[in-house]
C-alpha cells in the first residue's frame, strides 16, 4: 500500500474520497476501495460488454446493401455511415474530459443503454438523415466506451493489464464473428438480375416470388448512382421490397440491441450494490518516489511521450481501418479478380485470424514483454505486405498474405495501450487524448479509398505501407525516449531492470536498450 502524507488522518482521507466522488480516477498510486472479487466481477462484465459491442458493430456492415434498398438510395450514400460513425466516435472519446465533474460509471451505463436502444431503432429509419443521426449517436457511445473501458482496465490491473487488454480485445473479436451469423438469415442482399431476368436471386423476396432487379438513375445534383426500389418479378410487375427488407432487418438489429443492453444492466446492478471507487493520491503526496511510474517522476518528458504515442496511434489505426473496411473490396480489383463471394470468404477468415491472434496473445503476454510482442508483430505485418504486393494470380499466396496481415495487426493496439500504461499513469484525460488520436484521422479514409480504390487499387497496399511505416518510426521513438528517461533515475526496480543497468545508469554510461524496457 502506498504511503501518503495524511498519515492515516481521517479528515484528509475523507477529503480525498470526496474529491473522487465523480468516479474519476487518476490511476496507479492510490488506495483502491474494491476487493479482488469486485475487480474480477467488473472485468467480467466489461468483457461481456465487449462481446455485445462487437456483435453490434459487425451487424451494421453486412446490412449495407439491404439498407441501400430499404431507403431507396445508393451504396455511396450508405457508405457515409462509416464517416458519421467515426465523427460521433471522435466526439464520444472527448467525454472523458468531463469525468472530473460527472460520475464515470453512471455516465457509461447511460450511454451504453442509449447505444443498445439506438441499434434497435436503425431499421425503422425512413430517411437517410435519420440513419446518419443514429450512427453519430452510436459512434459517440462507442467512443466513450472504448476510452473509458481501456482506462478502467489499466486502472484496475496496473502492471498485469497486458493480458487483460488482450482478453478484452479478444472478446470483441468473438462478437464480430457472431454478428454476421445473426444477420445472415435476414439479409436479401444485392439484386443481380434486372427486369425479371430470373436466375440467382430467386427466393430473396419471401412471398413475392422470383428474382428481380433495380433500375439505376443518376442524381444530377449529387452525382451519385442511385438504385431505385422498382424491382421487377418474373411476370414483369413492379413492386417495392423496401418494407420487406426493413421488416427482416428489425429482427437481427433487435437481437443485437437487446444483447447489448445486458452489459449496462449488469453494470447498473454493480453500481447500486457496490459502486466502483478508486481514491487517487497525487504524485507530490507520495513519500516513496520509487512507487511512481517512469513518466510521472519529476523531470520526465511526460508530454513528449504522450505526443509520440498519439502520433503512433493516429497513423497506425489508419492501416487497420484500410485493411478491415476495404480488404474485401480490394481483392475484387487486383489482377486475380476475386468474386465478391470469394473475397468475403477470405475476409471472414481474416477476421477469424485477427481474433485468434488476440486470443493467443492473452497467454503470450504473461511470458513475453509487451514491447517484444509489438516488435515481432510489426515484422509479421511487413512480411504480409510484401506477400500481398507480389500477388498476381496465386490464390494461395493471397490467402497466406491476408491471414498473416490480420494476425500481425491483432495485438498491437491493446499492447501499445498497456505498454504505455506501464510507464505512465493513464488517467481519464490521458486515455481520452489517446483514444481521440486513435480515431481522429480515420474520418478521411472512406473519402480517399472510396474515391480511388476501384480505379487505382494500389492505393490499398500503399496506404497501409505508408501508415505502418510512420507507426514503426514512432514506436522506435517511444522506445528511445523510455530508454533515455530511465537513464536519469537510480531506483528502477519498478521496471525490473537488471543490476547492471542500474549500476551503469548511476555512472551515466550508455547501455544497450535490451537491458531495460
Amino acid at each position: 500500500m502506498t504511503i501518503n502524507k495524511s498519515n492515516g488522518d481521517p479528515a484528509t482521507l475523507k477529503k480525498q474520497q470526496a474529491n473522487n466522488g465523480t468516479g474519476a480516477a487518476n490511476n496507479g498510486n492510490c488506495q483502491n476501495q474494491f476487493t479482488e472479487w469486485e475487480k474480477y466481477a467488473y472485468t467480467s462484465v466489461m468483457c461481456f460488454t465487449m462481446i455485445t459491442y462487437g456483435i453490434c458493430n459487425s451487424t451494421f456492415f453486412p446490412a449495407f446493401v439491404d439498407l441501400k434498398y430499404a431507403l431507396n438510395t445508393s451504396l455511396n450514400m450508405i457508405a457515409l455511415i462509416s464517416t458519421f460513425m467515426c465523427f460521433g466516435y471522435i466526439m464520444g472519446s472527448l467525454i472523458g474530459f468531463l469525468y472530473k465533474y460527472i460520475n464515470r460509471q453512471l455516465t457509461l451505463i447511460i450511454l451504453l443503454i442509449i447505444m443498445g436502444l439506438t441499434v434497435i431503432f436503425i431499421p425503422y429509419s425512413e430517411h437517410l438523415w435519420q440513419l446518419y443521426m443514429y450512427f453519430v449517436l452510436i459512434g459517440m457511445c462507442a467512443g466513450t466506451w472504448n476510452s473509458t473501458n481501456n482506462v478502467w482496465l489499466i486502472e484496475m490491473w496496473q502492471k498485469q493489464s497486458g493480458p487483460i487488454m488482450q482478453l478484452s480485445q479478444f472478446t470483441y473479436g468473438i462478437g464480430t464473428i457472431l454478428g454476421p451469423l445473426i444477420d445472415r438469415s435476414y439479409l436479401l442482399g444485392e439484386i443481380h438480375h434486372l427486369n425479371g431476368d430470373g436466375g440467382g436471386s430467386g427466393g430473396h423476396f419471401g412471398g413475392h416470388g422470383g428474382g428481380g432487379g433495380g433500375t439505376t438513375s443518376i442524381d444530377s445534383d449529387l452525382g451519385f448512382n442511385v438504385t431505385s426500389m422498382n424491382v421487377f418479378n418474373k411476370t414483369g410487375a413492379v413492386y417495392d421490397d423496401s418494407e420487406e427488407r426493413k421488416r427482416l432487418l428489425k429482427t437481427p438489429f433487435l437481437i443485437s440491441g437487446c444483447l447489448h443492453l445486458i452489459g449496462p444492466c449488469l453494470m447498473l446492478i454493480m453500481f447500486l450494490v457496490k459502486k466502483y471507487r478508486y481514491v487517487p493520491i497525487k504524485a507530490k503526496e507520495i513519500e516513496d518516489k520509487s512507487k511512481l511510474k517512469l513518466f510521472d517522476r519529476e523531470g520526465a518528458p511526460k508530454l513528449l511521450i504522450i505526443i509520440i504515442t498519439c502520433i503512433f496511434l493516429a497513423f497506425y489505426s489508419i492501416s487497420e481501418v484500410i485493411y478491415l473496411e476495404f480488404g474485401a473490396t480490394y481483392f475484387q480489383y487486383i489482377p486475380i479478380r476475386l468474386s465478391a463471394s470469394k473475397a468475403a470468404e477470405i475476409f471472414s477468415a481474416m477476421s477469424l485470424s485477427y481474433t485468434i491472434g488476440r486470443g493467443i496473445n492473452i497467454f503470450v503476454a504473461f511470458k513475453v514483454k509487451l514491447h517484444i510482442i509489438i516488435a515481432y508483430h510489426f515484422l509479421i505485418i511487413i512480411a504480409a505486405i510484401i506477400t500481398l504486393l507480389t500477388v498476381q494470380h496465386s490464390l494461395i499466396q493471397l490467402w497466406i498474405g491476408s491471414l498473416m496481415l490480420s494476425f500481425g495487426f491483432s495485438p498491437i493496439f491493446p499492447a501499445v495501450f498497456a505498454f504505455i500504461g506501464q510507464h505512465l499513469e493513464i488517467t481519464n484525460r490521458i486515455g481520452t487524448v489517446l483514444i481521440f488520436a486513435h480515431a481522429c484521422l480515420n474520418i478521411i479514409v472512406p473519402f480517399i479509398l472510396g474515391t480511388y480504390l476501384e480505379k487505382y487499387p494500389f492505393v490499398f497496399p500503399v496506404g497501409i505501407i505508408m501508415n505502418v511505416s510512420v507507426g514503426i518510426v514512432m514506436y522506435f521513438f517511444i522506445l528511445y525516449v523510455i530508454r533515455q528517461t530511465k537513464l536519469k533515475y537510480k531506483d528502477l526496480s519498478e521496471y525490473k531492470c537488471s543490476p547492471q543497468f542500474i549500476a551503469t545508469a548511476t555512472n551515466g554510461t550508455d547501455i544497450p536498450l535490451r537491458e531495460c524496457v
